[in-house]
């Protein structure tokens, strides 16, 4: 098939090129461009020129290029013989050439080799047989002469086809694998050769196909027999008492392990409420104040930090700590005080939101002590307690009052907000 890579450069053959008489090039030059005058313009002398060539010279002096007379726009003629002559040029169809990178512009011995005149050229060149296309169902398929364009499509990779089978549009180089796995397409049973679409194949074997080889259907009672699908009637028929037997037994194992199932079950269910009823019947308070004396505070800075004793409220084991010189490098000179909640000891699926405050009890004049209220829920995600980093600075702590006789002061007022509960439901 004859076919190119079709270029903006091949559809633009110059000129020069496709003049059937070269000799005559040389008379209708411009004296500018030296190329074929495009629209002749001629001084008072008939020197020619392309009308853009010579604009162009006149924008920098007013004079002919050729023969230094005045000249300007106004002085420009049309030479009508020129034109003319242009007209009738003897010129081949471009599709006469085609173009080579290494030498440029050749005959194409496959082209056209109509002769018309140069301003019959476009009209030929749109009709022209040699003329190049794109082929229409694909551009992959590259440009394509029109005289040879329906052999193409008779041959092209990219034409429509439809399955025969399902009525699905493809084009010819799919359609191969479209066949290999068309759901449509009529098959034979390879056990019983019966016909049937593709698609109805598991069906068939599964629950129609006499030879399809199959488990007894009492197999989960205990029948490992297998067989033909043809020979179910004789084996049920064969094994009746048998399978009445398996089937009570069966039945009897079955019941046995639900009521063991059952029976774990509701023990499981009665621990979760005996848990529950022990965990909502403990002595608990709603509200606790307590408070802190922390003796020989000079001596215990040193270690960083300070724990008070475990007290309990709402079933949960809660303590009172703080960082004497921060607990993180921002919080450093700063006490960090923190209301903390004893992990180990949490009631399962238990919470409990809390109001309280923490407080540093100034001794010497209780107006100016420093008190931090919070609202959270414990147990903390991801943590343990919760509180202020920067709650006073350690130096003012240790300086106006708050520390008496090298005892701190340190009180909190704790108020049960709400008390949730969950409870994890068995999969079962």
């Amino acid at each position: 098939m004859d076919r190119f890579q079709y270029t903006e450069l091949e559809n633009t053959v110059p000129i020069e090129v496709v003049i059937v008489d070269q000799e005559i090039i040389k008379e209708l030059q411009c004296g500018i461009c030296l190329q074929i005058i495009n629209k002749p313009r001629q001084c008072k002398n008939g020197h020619l020129f392309c009308m853009d060539c010579i604009l162009q010279s006149l924008k920098k002096i007013q004079e002919c290029p050729e023969c230094r007379c005045s000249l300007n726009v106004e002085k420009l003629s049309r030479s009508l013989f020129v034109e003319r002559h242009l007209r009738t040029l003897s010129v081949f169809c471009k599709y006469h050439f085609k173009y080579q990178k290494s030498v440029g512009w050749i005959v194409d011995e496959q082209g056209c080799n109509e002769i018309i005149s140069l301003e019959n050229s476009a009209k030929h060149e749109n009709i022209c047989e040699h003329s190049f296309e794109y082929c229409k169902f694909s551009k992959e398929c590259g440009v394509i002469r029109r005289r040879l364009m329906d052999a193409h499509y008779e041959e092209c990779p990219y034409r429509p086809v439809q399955c025969q089978h399902c009525n699905a549009d493809f084009t010819h180089n799919e359609i191969t694998n479209h066949l290999n796995e068309c759901d449509m397409i009529k098959i034979e049973c390879d056990r019983c050769n019966a016909p049937m679409i593709k698609k109805e194949f598991e069906k068939h074997k599964l629950n129609l196909c006499p030879n399809y080889h199959i488990q007894c259907p009492f197999f989960e009672s205990g029948c490992n027999a297998t067989f033909d699908r043809k020979d179910l009637e004789s084996h049920i028929e064969k094994s009746l008492s048998h399978h009445l037997l398996l089937m009570k037994s069966h039945y009897t194992d079955t019941i046995t392990n639900l009521k063991k199932e059952f029976s774990l079950l509701l023990k499981d269910k009665d621990d979760k409420i005996k848990q529950l009823e022990k965990s909502m019947n403990e002595k608990s308070d709603s509200s606790k104040k307590v408070e802190w004396c922390v003796k020989n505070y000079s001596i215990l800075k040193k270690k960083g930090y300070i724990q008070s004793e475990k007290f309990t409220i709402g079933g949960f084991q809660w303590f009172i700590g703080f960082y004497t010189d921060g607990d993180s490098n921002d919080s450093k000179g700063y006490i960090s005080i923190y209301l903390f909640l004893d992990t180990n000891q949490i009631p399962k699926g238990k919470s409990l939101t809390l109001e309280y405050y923490l407080k540093f009890f100034n001794q010497r004049d209780q107006t100016l002590s420093v008190k931090k209220d919070f609202r959270t829920t414990f147990p903390i995600k991801g943590g343990q307690g919760w509180g202020d980093r920067k709650a006073i600075r350690a130096s003012v702590l240790e300086s106006n009052g708050f520390i008496k006789d090298d005892t701190l002061l340190v009180m909190t007022s704790i108020l049960i907000k709400k008390t949730c509960w969950s409870i994890e439901e068995s999969d079962s």
